[in-house]
This record gives C-alpha cells, sequence and structure tokens, in this order.
C-alpha cells in the first residue's frame, strides 16, 4: 500500500496522542483514582471486537465497552468534547450567517483560597448561576441585546497556593452586534447580578475586573470546552497565576518527572484528581439554554448528519483473546497505528509476533 509522507507524519501524530491518552487513563486505573466503571472503559463486549479503517487513515475499535464518563476517562472524553466543539463551531457559524448577530463569550469567576473544599465551591457557583438564568436581569438583557440562544460549560484550575478555582464560560448568541457602549452596558448589569448572588450564596463579593469577563464568542469552540490533548503538539493552554489545568495534572500522571519543575508531589495531585472526579461526576459538561429550538434547527440547516459521516475503508474482526492479549500488554495503540500505516496485511503480520494467526477475520468494505 502506497502512503504518502504526509499521511506518515499525521498517523504518528495521532498516534502519539492516542498514546498518552492510553498512559493516563492505565495511571488513573493503576493509582485507584476513579471509580469501576471508568476501569472497566474499553473491556470487550462480545466475542469479536471490530477495527475500521476510514479515508483519514484513522482507526475505530467497536464492540467494546465505553463508560461515557466525560471528566474522569481521558478516552471517552476526547471523544465527547470534539464531538460537541465541532457542533459548537457549526452552530457558532450557522448562527452569524442566519442572524448576522453576535456571540459573546462571558466568564463568571468567584472568590476563593485553598481552604474552599470543590464540592463547596462547585455547589455554590451552580447555585448562583441558576438564580443569575432565572433574574430579572437576564430576562432585561434578552429583550434589550436580542439574546435567543445561549450555552454553560464548567471549568475548573487548581493551583497550591488558592486551591481549586471554579468558573463557568457562558456562549450568548445575540440578533445583533453590539457597539462598545452596548458591550460595556451588557458586562455592568450582568457584573452587578452576578455580585449580588454570589454573596447570597455565600462565595462573598468579587471584583468587577475578574467576576466577569466578556470576549467575542465566534471563535471559541475550542475554548469554552478544551481537553488538552491538542494534536498538534501535545500540550494544553496553560492555566494563569501558577494554577494547572486539569490536563496538566493528569499529564503528570504519566509524565511524573515534569513535577521537578514544581513544588508538588505526585500524591498532592493523585488526591486533586481523585476529588476533581468525584465532584464532577454526574454534571452536564454543557447546558443549553434554547426556548426556540435554535440548536437543532442550526445543526440540522448544516447538515450535521453529513459532517458526520466518514467512509470506511475496511474493517476487521479479530477474536477476543487477541484483543485481551494486545490490551493486557497496553499495545493498543502500537496495534491501530500498525493498522493505520501498514493497513490489514501489516496488522495480519504484528498480530503474528504474538502467536495468533487463523483467528483474524478480514472484512473488505467499499
Amino acid at each position: 500500500m502506497d502512503i504518502t509522507l504526509s499521511v506518515i507524519y499525521e498517523v504518528k501524530k495521532i498516534s502519539d496522542y492516542r498514546n498518552l491518552i492510553y498512559s493516563i487513563k492505565k495511571n488513573q486505573d493503576d493509582f485507584n483514582l476513579v471509580s469501576d466503571r471508568v476501569k472497566n472503559c474499553g473491556n470487550i463486549s462480545s466475542n469479536t471486537v471490530n477495527l475500521e479503517k476510514y479515508s483519514n487513515n484513522r482507526s475505530k475499535l467497536s464492540n467494546i465497552y465505553h463508560c461515557g464518563n466525560v471528566w474522569g476517562c481521558p478516552i471517552c472524553s476526547a471523544k465527547i468534547i470534539r464531538t460537541r466543539q465541532n457542533e459548537i463551531q457549526i452552530i457558532n457559524s450557522e448562527h452569524i450567517k442566519q442572524t448576522n448577530g453576535s456571540i459573546l463569550l462571558v466568564t463568571l469567576t468567584v472568590r476563593h483560597n485553598k481552604s474552599n473544599s470543590l464540592k463547596y465551591l462547585l455547589d455554590n457557583i451552580l447555585k448562583a448561576f441558576k438564580k443569575l438564568k432565572q433574574s430579572r436581569t437576564i430576562k432585561d438583557l434578552k429583550e434589550k441585546f436580542g439574546i435567543k440562544l445561549s450555552c454553560r460549560s464548567l471549568e475548573t484550575t487548581w493551583g497550591k497556593s488558592n486551591g481549586y478555582h471554579v468558573h463557568i464560560h457562558n456562549l450568548f448568541y445575540l440578533d445583533k452586534k453590539l457597539l462598545d457602549r452596548d458591550l460595556d452596558n451588557f458586562k455592568s448589569c450582568l457584573y452587578n447580578c452576578w455580585f449580588r448572588l454570589c454573596k447570597n450564596v455565600g462565595l462573598g463579593s468579587i471584583s468587577e475586573e475578574y467576576g466577569v469577563n466578556i470576549l467575542d464568542g465566534i471563535n471559541t469552540d475550542k475554548y469554552i470546552i478544551k481537553y488538552g490533548l491538542i494534536k498538534d503538539n501535545l500540550v494544553n493552554k496553560k492555566a494563569k497565576n501558577g494554577n494547572f489545568t486539569i490536563w496538566e495534572l493528569q499529564n503528570f500522571l504519566a509524565n511524573p518527572k515534569l513535577l521537578d519543575s514544581y513544588d508538588i508531589t505526585l500524591d498532592c495531585v493523585k488526591l486533586v484528581l481523585k476529588t476533581y472526579f468525584k465532584c464532577f461526576f454526574g454534571k452536564k459538561l454543557l447546558t443549553w439554554s434554547d426556548t426556540n429550538k435554535l440548536k437543532a434547527k442550526y445543526l440540522k440547516d448544516s447538515k450535521m448528519d453529513k459532517f458526520r459521516k466518514r467512509d470506511i475503508i475496511n474493517s476487521v474482526l479479530i477474536d477476543k483473546s487477541i484483543y485481551k492479549k494486545i490490551r493486557s500488554l497496553n499495545k493498543i495503540n502500537e496495534m491501530l497505528t500498525i493498522y493505520e500505516l501498514k493497513d490489514i496485511e501489516g496488522l495480519h503480520e504484528y498480530l503474528k509476533g504474538f502467536g495468533f494467526d487463523n483467528e483474524l477475520i478480514s472484512i473488505q468494505s467499499n
């Protein structure tokens, strides 16, 4: 099979990306940081596992169990977040195209220090945000500025000095463009309400400088929900003020030598992550306020189903004994990379090295 250097480069990049995901998951499992449900993610769910190769030289495993935990499982998280980012990108594009309006990315923060537990901060910021959505202020902003749709995401970072920093990103989809004075008015109204609600739920006062921040939201699909595995360089945007993103903390599990540059221990990282996984379990990655069903309309108008569709070049069924053996040796990424680079023939030769031969069943697809 002919394969170009650019394809080899792309496959190797994806392989490095995937290897890091599997390494993080293994360490989280070994350190007992996640639930049994997350640990079992990747277990076989039938007598065979299906490998599919697509026209973009990516491969996929099916007939295996997926936990679907967007917070605690790096494998499921990467897939879910990538899909949600694509959806937001399409919704943003359709909104601007259909309304010629604008999109605002609002970040809401609260006061915090190292004595505040993550549960306390998370519960109360969500309580304050719920009150904000129901407030007269939001109703007035909707009427005045033409807010037609909004989307909320949750994020937290952690730092040794100030503990957890929980914050909310919220996209507002407006049917008009705002002048600078309109934007100042929007921010002032929102800040005054957020300030009052944070005090009401016991979070204390917030500064006008940091409590509410507003940016142009048109190119925010990678910002409102981020995961650290940026495939170009495997590096995520770093948190500010000496804090670490959850991705950076997970990366320490796979690369503990990186901790030599910081005054924190691996045990500290494990405790922070275990607390994070427990507190965020069951929380929604995104919540949409969509009384006019615009989200569904935008996705339909953009032909999202066509966007998701990929052509399958071929597929391979392998016996569960092969999959279990490869998985026990932490060779899943290696197997997929061989399949992507050398196709069915190369995969067959690779599996022969483990003593497998006749169990491999190939199914060619157009």
